[in-house]
């Protein structure tokens, strides 16, 4: 279990920085929580505070706030973030000194190119991950000027997360080998594909197998955390690790969500039944290595 620790976070009156204690763990003990999960590590992503109580009290490890409706990568409000920011610094439930909890991280969806700075400007520093969709980046040139402004306004202690899109033609962006390339380049350790197109085709649909396997050997040949999302459900993960690929982390909304699909809203069932699947396929994955 992480000890308890002082975490920099921004009062969401002032915006002046105060310290709190809190069990939520810094991204540098990632790797130590994901050892100790008994679940397989996944990421569901939220778009206001009934969810995010709701994931969190099911023990969720990476909680990532976003808006479904408005993009793949579009951020909650301001509000959403501050009331979060609350909860951390009131050290309730999860983000307070229980011995039965090991922490949560926290993930933000900043938005695309025309909107990700500013909502960077405005994130809380209780984040320890914050990510930017690549759209309308056509180069190097451009997506590395993306990259350094959202860093030099982020808060210090959250980490960008490079993303790449599997529909990457759709989006008018580069191609993910490209951008893992160039984040590797940059020292990210944090890499994410997602799919631009969310009309039910899931990454897979974009991009074959074989493509992944071939990003996720480079992404682990350099100790890259390699992330995958886009309509990833119970079927996908499957298929996928039918063809021998297992990545570090599914990040899903859709497949927790209620018949409506990622716009509705998460249902408890459906949480459950994903978080009951990963724990049946992590124990058999172990029991096959045992063997």
């Amino acid at each position: 279990m992480p000890e308890v620790m002082t975490l920099s976070c921004t009062d969401p009156k002032s915006r002046r920085s105060t310290e709190v204690n809190a069990i939520v763990t810094t991204a540098h003990d990632f790797d130590k929580l994901v050892s100790s999960a008994t679940d397989e590590t996944y990421l569901i992503s939220v778009r206001d505070l009934n969810e995010f109580d709701l994931v969190i009290n099911a023990g969720v490890p990476i909680v990532d706030l976003k808006d479904p409706l408005m993009g793949p990568l579009s951020p909650t409000s301001e509000k959403i973030w501050e009331l979060v920011e609350e909860r951390v610094q009131a050290g309730c439930g999860v983000f307070g000194p229980r011995k039965d909890r090991s922490g949560v991280f926290l993930s933000a969806a900043l938005g695309e190119r025309d909107q990700a700075v500013a909502a960077a400007k405005l994130l809380p520093g209780c984040f320890h991950f914050a990510k930017a969709g690549p759209s309308g980046c056509f180069d190097a040139r451009d997506l590395n000027a993306l990259w350094k402004e959202l860093r030099s306004v982020l808060p210090a202690a959250t980490e960008l997360v490079a993303v790449a899109y599997a529909d990457w033609q759709l989006a008018n962006a580069m191609q993910p080998m490209e951008i893992l390339r160039l984040a590797a380049d940059q020292g990210m350790k944090r890499f994410l594909i997602d799919t631009f197109t969310k009309d039910g085709r899931s990454l897979i649909d974009f991009l074959d197998i074989e493509d992944l396997g071939r990003l996720q050997r480079y992404a682990s040949d350099r100790q890259i955390w390699f992330a995958v999302a886009g309509s990833i459900n119970q079927s996908e993960v499957e298929r996928l690790n039918h063809a021998g690929f297992v990545p570090d982390c599914y990040a899903v909304r859709g497949a927790v969500c209620g018949s409506g699909g990622r716009a509705s809203a998460i249902c408890k069932d459906q949480l459950f039944q994903w978080q009951d699947y990963l724990r049946t396929r992590r124990a058999v994955m172990t029991n096959d290595q045992l063997n």
